[in-house]
Formats: structure tokens, sequence, C-alpha cells
């Protein structure tokens, strides 16, 4: 039996509220370093605590992206917020960056592991790498058509692999493949890629 979840965006606490009262099985929200939506509002580490309560008196999941990509000296800090998302017992992380990743698989295994869209695992043989990397759930990239969906998910039935399939049902299209470009990072220094994308692609242009 396949079971579907309606996971819902939440961009500030009373945004998270709303969406666990009508009717969310599972929220995700960004803490205020590591998402990819840097100017959103987002949520301190003492918000997605109380979030965190507040979603599972009411059985919902709360999952938080760390889906930018990380540099090499933020590895120390940023190993530092996924250890205290793990303590505050969040349900799941959303990660790009295949480095951290490979962290959470050798250092924390027991905190759940979704890959990013922006991860583009977005053919069979990249999702079972997914499965033998500790990933329980891969968020297929916009691009990726249902009937290919399907097809995904008749192989990973008969290898008798355990993975979750997450689609968008609604959200903006990236022009550039969900958002594995540097279009923006060249033309104003705001890479897409760390969370600050100026969506260059959604202006006029004159050829």
């Amino acid at each position: 039996m396949v079971l579907s979840e309606l996971l819902a965006p939440a961009g500030s606490y009373d945004v998270f509220v709303t969406a666990v009262n009508a009717g969310a099985d599972a929220v995700y929200i960004a803490g205020n370093r590591y998402g990819a939506r840097a100017f959103a509002q987002n949520f301190t580490i003492e918000e997605i605590e109380k979030a965190v309560k507040y979603a599972h008196l009411n059985k919902v999941k709360l999952h938080v992206t760390v889906n930018t990509l990380v540099n090499n000296f933020e590895i120390i800090d940023v190993l530092d917020y996924l250890f205290k998302l793990y303590r505050i017992g969040v349900d799941a992380v959303i990660v790009q960056d295949f480095g951290v990743a490979y962290l959470l698989k050798m250092l924390i295994p027991d905190l759940e592991v979704h890959a990013s869209t922006q991860m583009a695992l977005n053919n069979y043989s990249s999702i079972k790498w997914a499965a033998e990397n500790n990933i329980k759930r891969v968020v297929l990239p916009r691009e990726v058509n249902v009937d290919y969906i399907r097809e995904i998910n008749k192989n990973l039935a008969k290898d008798n692999i355990d993975m979750e399939l997450e689609v968008f049902g609604h959200g903006a299209l990236c022009y550039s493949v969900s958002g594995n470009c540097y279009i923006s990072s060249y033309n104003s220094g705001r890479s897409g890629n760390r969370g600050a994308c100026a969506q260059p692609c959604r202006r006029e242009y004159k050829l």
C-alpha cells in the first residue's frame, strides 16, 4: 500500500501553526542559516524547538532545510547546527550538499536525511545511490514527469529498496533545472546555491 503525506512549507512560526491547523501531515521550515530561502523570515533555534513540540503534540512531522552548499570553513558550524536539530527532535533534515549528507551518515546516522530537489537526483541510479548513503527520501526535481516517477517507483519495488519519493504539488518552476545554475551568482553575487537567488531568469531580456 502506498502511503501519501501532505507536506507544507512555512517561512515563519505563524505560517507553521496555520499549516499544522489546516491539516498538513508534515511541515518543512528553515533556520536562520543554511536554508535555500535566505530572505524569508525563517526560524531561530529556539523557535525550531518550539515548533517541534507543537508539531509532535499535533502528530505532525517537522522537517528542517539545511539545503545550501557549505564552504569548508563552515563545516564545524553546520555540524554543530545539525547536532542541535538532532537533539531537539526534528524528524528530518533536507540537504543539498553531498558532503553534508556524507557527514550525517558518518556522525549522526540516526537523523533522517532527505535529498533536496537541488541535489538533482533525477534518475533511478542516483536514487539507488541515495538509498546506499542513508538518505530516506528524495525530493524529485520538478522537471521529472509523472510517467518517469512511476517507472522509478516500480524499479524501487522490484529491487526491494525502501525509499520515499517526494514531489511538488505546487510551487515556482526554476528555469535553470531546480536551481543548478550560477547565473544569479555571476550577475549579482547572490548565489542560488546559497539561498539568495535574485531570479535573473525571470527578467525580460532583449536579443
